[in-house]
């Protein structure tokens, strides 16, 4: 319609014009002189007219899919008589994707299908974009060589006289809007022919009437008070759950009642990067429990009445509930009460005692056992004042064998004589029995369990040992522990736990717990105001 109206103003000014130019001349001679080139021109207008057409069309789709996000209103390419099946074909596919995915609006949630079709669209338009550059370049070199021809005719024409030249520049501007017009009636008669037979499925019988009765749905009150409920049973659930599967050691009272053995101490959790706790930080709160631990140790010895030297051997249920943590530590506050203490690596199998003071493991125990090395050649030293340490050597091929041999008993007897303490790490007992053959040389056996960590039927391998009598004098010390476990909340028993108290240590512990975000912006805006 818009070309049709634009032409029409063109052959209204150009009939003016060939009137105009008609008077008082003889129209019929001078068309005569230029009849040879007027049909051949007006056959090459055509045809550029037809070309510009197509580029323009092309150029607007181009602009059209670069600069909008609805493809489903994309100009047909009949339109500008364009027959290229490569354009048409993609087109089509373009607008009918473009389409589906304003309709899943109604209808689909779901981000996965918006990304599938999106994707979709974006390939076709790739595509669609190729074949415009082609179809560019290809129509451009035929109006290249159309304009060629024009040129051509119109230097055959300026050699006519000037009325002819007149007459044929009119009468060229009439024909062309004329041919353009016909085209364009056609092509609408075409169009209104399609739309009057693309008749809707849908009819109106009788519109909605509002009758008063309100909003049915959706009873946001309703859901509301489901969503309440929800949130609220939902995590409720989730905790019970976790209460219910998780069977580890949670705080005294879970030991309490499943072993009648005596629980003599509770160690915190260890905010240092190494295992010297106690030799690093003299001041903490965990320090203090080990302290405590001393003490308690110290009373048991005191009743079983024994003088001299003193061993230790601990041990646990398995692997990674802190047991040399605490043979270090335990080492440590008797050697820093001035007591000559060794510490025996005597877990043959993963021996891992040396890395915490940067010793090498090339010679101990196994070294003695197997007669290769003396006692003073096994010996090391620590920077800790009174605390030596003997690795476990090199693994051996025998680890039991070589324990239950006559060799360990001459060995503890000649540490017996040159220490004060002797603390013995073994492996645990729940893995290997090598612990049970060491429980003759000890006076006491601690038995290491760890909270979250020591799952609660293996305390029933600790009474198992007991009361077959392949351990004795056995305590449990309680690793790992954290106030946040059921009803701890820092309990100050006096039989050894010696560790909690919350806020009221302040000033007698050093505290050793990583700051939270809250607590250093709490400090920085202290040091602020000061």
């Amino acid at each position: 319609d818009t070309t049709l109206a634009l032409m029409e103003e063109n052959l209204k000014s150009a009939n003016n014009d060939l009137k105009d130019f008609s008077k008082g001349r003889n129209v019929v001679e001078i068309e005569k002189r230029g009849e040879t080139y007027q049909a051949q021109i007006q056959d090459l207008d055509l045809i550029k007219d037809g070309i510009d057409r197509k580029i323009n069309y092309y150029n607007v789709l181009n602009n059209y899919l670069r600069n909008s996000n609805d493809y489903s209103k994309l100009p047909a390419p009949s339109v500008a008589g364009i027959d290229d099946p490569n354009i048409i074909k993609n087109v089509a596919q373009l607008i009918d994707l473009s389409v589906r995915r304003s309709e899943m609006t109604y209808s689909v949630k779901s981000a996965l299908m918006y990304n599938n079709i999106d994707n979709e669209i974006s390939a076709v338009k790739r595509v669609l974009l190729e074949n415009i550059v082609a179809a560019k370049s290809a129509i451009q070199f035929e109006a290249a060589q159309v304009n060629r021809k024009i040129r051509a005719s119109e230097n055959k024409i300026e050699s006519l006289p000037e009325d002819s030249q007149d007459y044929l520049r009119i009468t060229r501007k009439f024909n062309l809007s004329n041919s353009v017009i016909d085209a364009y009636l056609q092509k609408r008669n075409e169009a209104q022919i399609v739309k009057a037979a693309n008749l809707s499925d849908l009819e109106f019988i009788d519109p909605a009437k509002d009758i008063g009765g309100g909003l049915i749905g959706p009873r946001t009150g309703v859901n509301y008070v489901i969503a309440i409920f929800a949130g609220l049973l939902i995590p409720l659930l989730v905790v019970f759950l976790i209460f219910f599967i998780n069977n580890s050691i949670q705080n005294a009272e879970d030991i309490s009642a499943l072993t009648n053995i005596p629980l003599i101490g509770v160690i915190g959790v260890k905010y240092t990067s190494s295992n010297l706790a106690v030799f690093e930080k003299p001041k903490s709160a965990l320090s203090e429990s080990f302290r405590a631990l001393r003490s308690s140790l110290q009373f048991l010895y005191k009743k079983q009445k024994k003088e001299g030297s003193k061993t230790l051997m601990l041990t646990s249920s398995v692997s990674g509930e802190g047991k040399t943590f605490c043979s270090i530590n335990i080492a440590t506050v008797f050697a820093i009460s001035e007591k000559k203490t060794v510490i025996v690596g005597l877990d043959l199998r993963k021996p891992k005692i040396f890395d915490d003071f940067n010793l090498k493991n090339k010679i101990g125990v196994v070294n003695y056992l197997i007669g290769q090395n003396s006692l003073d050649e096994i010996i090391q030293n620590t920077k800790i004042p009174y605390l030596d340490v003997i690795t476990s050597g090199p693994i051996p091929p025998n680890p039991s064998e070589l324990i239950m041999g006559e060799t360990m008993r001459e060995f503890m007897e000649e540490l017996k004589s040159r220490y004060d303490y002797v603390i013995l790490d073994t492996p645990p007992v729940g893995l290997v029995t090598d612990a049970v053959e060491l429980a003759p040389f000890a006076d006491v056996t601690l038995y290491i369990m760890r909270q979250n960590f020591t799952k609660k039927e293996m305390v029933q391998l600790i009474n198992t040992r007991v009361q077959r009598d392949e351990l004795s004098n056995v305590s449990i010390v309680l690793n790992g522990f954290e106030n946040k476990a059921r009803y701890g909340t820092g309990y100050g028993y006096g039989y050894g736990y010696g560790y909690g108290y919350g806020n009221y240590s302040n000033g007698y512990h050093e505290d050793d717990r990583p700051k939270n975000l809250f607590e250093k912006l709490k400090d920085k805006l202290f040091k602020r105001n000061k």
